[in-house]
């Protein structure tokens, strides 16, 4: 099913899910949150198969304090790539908090319109 995250492809040596897809969660959040890593750790399980890395969990600190925890998996059941028969491929969940409250945003790749973007704190009138 998820082919193309579990297979080395081409000229990519390994592949997986970090190195071809959280990486663009990542941009995300450090684009979203202004913020720059300065430290990192974290521990990925590789399949024998290919070396791909099908899972991933990290701790990363940031230049303004800020902390992040992020976890992922290739492991959903279903293409990421086909919507068709049910599949609902990946599904990206991004929770942001901090002093002024929080922002949530989650949704499935495949189903635009499974995504939503909550917003809880002082100025958006909701309690977080």
């Amino acid at each position: 099913s998820n082919e193309g995250w579990t297979r080395s492809t081409g000229r990519m040596s390994g592949n997986g899910f970090g190195w071809g897809q959280l990486s663009h969660l990542l941009a995300f959040v450090f684009h979203v949150g202004g913020l720059c890593p300065t430290h990192a750790f974290a521990h990925t399980t590789l399949s024998e198969r290919s070396g791909a890395d099908l899972s991933v969990a990290a701790v990363i600190t940031c230049s303004n304090g800020a902390s992040i925890a992020l976890s992922g998996s290739a492991a959903v059941p279903g293409n990421a790539h086909e919507a068709a028969g049910g599949q609902l491929g990946k599904y990206v969940s991004a929770r942001f908090f901090g002093d002024e409250g929080m922002a949530v945003y989650e949704g499935y790749d495949q189903q635009p319109d499974s995504g939503r973007l909550q917003l809880s704190g002082p100025r958006s009138g909701r309690s977080p």
